[in-house]
């Protein structure tokens, strides 16, 4: 059989295209070591993911899949950074720093990821497919900033069309003006915390001129101050309703269980106020709506959050109607409740540990595993935003994974005792990518007050720790920094390890 010359060169051709297909350049970053050295964390920003592809995978699907959960990471990174500034702030002294601080668990921080450099490859060798998404930290920062300038126009024009209106007498659409600021006020503050974090502390009083404007106004034109808790939740109810659009027609919303600053934890007042709020916002035509949890349930995707702290001699409360899916505030609303009616009323408005569980919370907070490339999620049948529980209620905890792990749960208890729920719990294949319900069901005893749930997933088993059975659970010895640097460890040791975390503040209350 003859062979042309053609054939030959084509045939030769095909070769060196199909081993160059099969000797690609593993990328950099592919490597946690040279992607450290790379893309410093004090530079940029970054998220990587990888999975290895299994004979039933279309690869080009796993890679998109690879690709968004990239951009995850990078936007966990930036509310790890944010959690971990206001948690570390709480003591701040600034006042309209810790302002910002103090609310930012409720005030979402839409990322404007332009100029996000995106990297994409497949080694065919190992099968394995990797993402890698980042930020120059200068070049976010300008963004932000220019985000910031947009949004502070905005308020101004609105601020000059509600002071016109108060001057021509019109005191009613005054106010309703004045309150459709509020939204735009969390938009920044989600802005502004960016900023802070990545250290620009003179933003501070742009946005703070802002704030004080838009209170004194609604000070002035409010119908005196609310002495109670039903004058309070019908001055929220309404001014929430004030604030949506003629499009939001289908009233359908979470309600959040308020929480103290920014910490997440609850207590008897927060309970109180959700309680009482919920008639109110029920007779101003909203429907409350309780989710399912075991299917993650996000038909609904709006939610009215909430936060307070100490004020002079009130409680400032702030609420903020949210969508969860895009973060997006399209109400908010601020007022005060004086602190003698919480006294009167024998209401609590800190946990009785908040000094011990705000340790705590910095510690966790400190060296937190963010970014290493497994995705994994936590939540309880109460959610995962702060949840309450009362004495005799059932805890059932949601986890879900990208990967197959290990699991390790542990619970920080109000009297400072560290029950380990799980270890070295396997998450095998058939379970990733769906919601999956741990076998055992935990009951609200005593003791009360802030408690942590701590999920640390990995893909190799956990070291031991060092436990002790009693009552029927197993603690854990040593004090909390052991155990999580027992934990947090395996990391170090090895490059190729896989490993996340995430945790719930929960709020356990007598009554």
């Amino acid at each position: 059989m003859k062979i042309s010359v053609k054939t030959l060169l084509i045939f030769s051709c095909f070769l060196i295209s199909l081993q160059g297909a099969f000797s690609q350049t593993i990328p950099s970053y592919v490597s946690a070591e040279k992607r450290k050295l790379q893309y410093p964390d004090d530079k940029y920003l970054t998220g990587f993911a990888s999975a290895v592809i299994r004979k039933t995978d279309i690869v080009e699907d796993v890679q998109k899949t690879l690709l968004e959960n990239a951009k995850t990471y990078l936007v966990q990174s930036i509310s790890t950074r944010i959690s971990s500034s206001a948690t570390l702030n709480t003591e701040n002294h600034n006042t309209k720093t810790l302002e910002i601080f103090r609310q930012v668990s409720t005030s979402y921080a839409q990322a404007d990821l332009t100029g996000l450099k995106v990297n994409e490859f497949y080694d065919p060798k190992k099968k394995e497919a990797y993402a890698f998404v980042y930020l120059n930290i200068q070049d976010f920062l300008s963004s932000t900033q220019n985000t910031l300038n947009m949004e502070s126009a905005q308020l101004s024009k609105k601020l000059g069309t509600a002071s016109q209106l108060m001057k021509a007498g019109n005191r009613g659409e005054a106010l309703k003006t004045y309150l459709e600021c509020f939204p735009l006020l969390r938009e920044m503050e989600g802005q502004v915390a960016i900023v802070l974090t990545l250290g620009k502390p003179e933003i501070v009083a742009q946005y703070g001129a802002f704030s004080d404007s838009v209170s004194r106004a609604v000070s002035l034109l409010r119908t005196g101050p609310r002495t109670s808790m039903d004058d309070l939740c019908f001055f929220i109810a309404d001014g929430i309703k004030q604030q949506i659009p003629e499009s939001f027609k289908d009233r359908t919303i979470r309600l959040s269980s308020f929480t103290y600053m920014n910490t997440g934890m609850g207590s008897k007042f927060s309970a109180h106020l959700s309680a009482s709020l919920q008639p109110k916002l029920t007779a101003e035509g909203f429907a409350i709506y309780t989710p399912d949890q075991s299917a993650k349930d996000n038909r609904y995707p709006w939610a009215l959050t909430g936060t307070y702290w100490l004020d002079g001699k009130n409680l400032k409360i702030i609420a903020n109607l949210n969508n969860e899916k895009t973060g997006i505030t399209i109400a908010s609303i601020e007022d005060y409740l004086p602190l003698t009616w919480l006294t009167d009323n024998g209401m609590d408005y800190l946990p009785g540990n908040y000094q011990s569980a705000i340790k705590l919370e910095k510690e966790l907070s400190s060296n937190e595993i963010v970014n290493s490339g497994l995705m994994v999620k936590l939540w309880t049948n109460k959610g995962l935003e702060n949840p309450v529980f009362k004495q005799g209620e059932k805890m059932q905890v949601y986890v879900q994974a990208d990967q197959p792990c290990y699991l390790r749960l542990i619970y920080f208890t109000a009297d400072g005792n560290k029950w380990l729920l799980k270890d070295s719990w396997y998450l095998d294949e058939a379970k990733i990518n769906k919601p999956y319900i741990l076998p055992d069901v935990y009951t609200c005893t005593p003791p009360f007050g802030a408690e942590i749930l701590q999920l640390v997933a990995q893909t190799e088993p956990f070291k031991k720790l060092d436990t002790e059975v009693s009552g029927g659970n197993t603690i854990i010895l040593g004090d909390d920094r052991s155990a999580i640097e027992i934990t947090r460890g395996m990391k170090a040791e090895k490059s190729n390890l896989l490993i996340a975390e995430k945790r719930i503040n929960i709020t356990t209350l007598e009554e």
